[in-house]
């Protein structure tokens, strides 16, 4: 009677434990493709907006939004002019391929400039009022 308690505790125990495991592998999947999804979607085919797609084994593509469907979206090289049809499923991340500077970078830089002139300006007074410009 032990034994059969016993080894039917352990199966229930494993059989939680794997899956759980296996839910939350999966929900963590489907919040990856609902992202993707919605990002293509936001961008738009036939934008001009360039894009960068990395798939889940780490592949690199780049270009514009061609072709948005309901499971999948076409990603079209402008150099080469060739089309690739990639399935939500085998996306990891979409982002937009701008500049490569975003918005953080930009505030800084402008800071950085504001900086620079505020203390140009109050240096050239000091030496103005020491010296008489």
């Amino acid at each position: 009677m032990r034994k059969t308690l016993a080894a039917t505790l352990t199966g229930i125990l494993l059989f939680t434990a794997f899956g759980v495991n296996a839910a939350w592998a999966q929900t963590g999947d489907s919040r990856t493709i609902e992202k993707a999804r919605a990002k293509v979607e936001k961008i738009g085919a036939g934008s001009k907006t360039k894009v960068e797609v990395i798939l889940r084994d780490h592949t690199k593509l780049r270009g514009r939004i061609s072709h948005v469907g309901v499971d999948d979206f076409t990603v079209t090289n402008a150099k080469t002019g060739t089309s690739q049809t990639i399935a939500y499923t085998d996306v990891e991340k979409v982002s937009k391929g701008g500049s490569g500077l975003t918005m953080g970078s930009w505030i800084l830089i402008a800071a950085g400039a504001g900086a620079a002139i505020t203390l140009g300006a109050i240096f050239h007074s000091i030496r103005c009022n020491e010296s008489g410009c």
